[in-house]
């Protein structure tokens, strides 16, 4: 599930997950406690990826009310390195 805070997995689903998180409807925890009710794994992507506005959506940044508790303590550990100065020249913004 991409959000603007980031992304993360669910392994084992067959069956269609609404994953619409509207304001005042759905929530992210309601998703999340819809995919724990399947007994499916929830884990969080590019926990280690850039952020913030140079990455936005990349890594895994939770909103104030995100309860960390519905995933099942499974985290993407594997994250290449990224290469800022490559991006940065990719991206057309300056180097540093």
């Amino acid at each position: 599930m991409t959000t603007f805070h980031g992304h993360f997995n669910i392994f084992g689903v067959t069956q269609f997950v609404d994953y619409r998180v509207t304001a005042g409807s759905l929530d992210l925890n309601s998703v999340l406690r819809d995919v724990k009710r399947t007994g499916r794994h929830r884990l969080i992507s590019h926990a280690m990826a850039p952020g913030g506005e140079f990455c936005m959506g990349c890594r895994w940044e939770p909103p104030p009310d995100a309860d960390m508790n519905l995933f099942t303590g499974r985290l993407e550990v594997i994250n290449r390195r990224p290469d800022h100065v490559l991006q940065r020249k990719v991206l057309g913004c300056a180097t540093a």
